[in-house]
């Protein structure tokens, strides 16, 4: 059987073809985002951890409002090391359950890698936690003194999210190794009592003084970064564990 040996130049131009039929174009690159979010739904990216879910999000309305009986002049700083406690809690259960049982792969049908079901979980983490703190500070409302200071510290409250999200992508994205899960909310844990101990007067005083403006201004840089963190992880991975999701 004889094989015909290409010439140099059709060589490289088949090279080529190759090369830009298996990079994903920005157009293609939406497109399975837009897959992914139409099919990973809650029931599949949460498959069998309803139990998680609830007791974190239990666990961190509990230390929420404990905390913030406790403090009581200690409002802000209160506030900031609160606020990621539902995500913080989630995201530890889930991961710690699928470690233990080895839950590596759902049995159906359509596959998405392990960072983008990784990334929308993260998504809904955030989303959970947002509602979660609006419900609780909607509740204390009547604690207020007026209006302005609710709608201040809810901005507050979402900004101490989006911060955590973005710390724990960080950690994400260097790899998926233990440390990555233990690391940030240690970090947050540390870095909040500090503050909470030595500079509690200066951190109250200056964020009483910041603007409504000021205030949401930074609140969405911060979400801006946190999605922008979530699609780099989403695209990030490459030939890892797999997860299926059926239609």
């Amino acid at each position: 059987m004889n094989i015909e040996m290409l010439p140099e130049d059709k060589k490289n131009l088949a090279i080529q073809q190759i090369i830009e039929k298996g990079i994903a174009s920005p157009h293609d690159r939406l497109r399975k985002l837009t897959t992914a979010f139409r099919f990973c739904i809650p029931k599949y990216l949460f498959f069998d951890m309803g139990d998680c879910i609830f007791i974190g999000l239990l666990a961190a309305f509990i230390s929420w409002v404990v905390l913030w009986r406790v403090n009581d002049n200690f409002l802000c700083c209160s506030l900031l090391a609160a606020s990621p406690f539902a995500y913080m809690a989630v995201y530890l259960l889930t991961t710690w359950k699928e470690y233990q049982q080895q839950m590596y792969e759902m049995k159906m049908v359509c596959f998405f890698d392990l960072y983008k079901v990784t990334a929308l979980r993260m998504l809904y983490f955030s989303s959970l936690n947002l509602v979660l703190n609006f419900i609780i500070l909607l509740s204390e409302r009547s604690f207020f003194h007026s209006d302005i200071l609710f709608w201040r510290l809810l901005g507050i409250s979402f900004s101490a999210i989006f911060l955590y999200g973005l710390l724990l992508i960080l950690f994400q994205l260097k790899g998926q190794g233990r440390k990555s899960f233990i690391l940030p909310p240690l970090l947050w844990i540390i870095a909040n009592s500090i503050a909470f101990i030595f500079f509690n007067e200066h951190i109250e005083k200056f964020i009483m003084e910041l603007s409504i403006t000021i205030v949401y201004t930074a609140t969405a840089v911060l979400l801006l970064l946190y999605l922008a963190a979530l699609y780099i992880y989403m695209i990030a991975g490459k030939g890892g564990k797999e997860y299926a999701v059926s239609k």
